[in-house]
């Protein structure tokens, strides 16, 4: 049986990715083409968050843009990726209501 492999992403790796080109941003595109499971918590996710609201993140992208379309393409970028989160988080969710949903079919048997 095949099995895919399950990856956690540190909230770093995935900074990395948004703002520059390179292997953090080649592993995270393996991930959202399912090439592996990637897992996360809320916890992280959060983390996440905040460190893509901070103010020197703002600084850090321009320092790696070099034009429009470089900048066009990051926004897609991140795009996606919130795109992603968003759906394992529905997901993650969504799997959290079922438990709960059989847990009380069992109990009321």
């Amino acid at each position: 049986m095949n099995r895919m492999a399950r990856v956690v992403l540190d909230t770093n790796v995935i900074v990395s990715a948004i703002i520059s080109d390179g292997k953090p941003r080649q592993l995270l595109r393996r991930g959202i083409e399912k090439q592996f499971s990637m897992v996360t918590s809320d916890l992280m996710l959060k983390e996440l968050a905040l460190v893509l609201r901070r103010q020197s993140l703002g600084s850090q992208r321009k320092s790696h843009q070099t034009n429009r379309s470089r900048t066009s393409s990051q926004r897609q970028h991140r795009q996606e990726i919130t795109k992603q989160l968003d759906v394992h988080r529905k997901n993650t969710q969504l799997k959290k209501i079922l438990q709960n949903s059989n847990e009380r079919s069992k109990n009321r048997q």
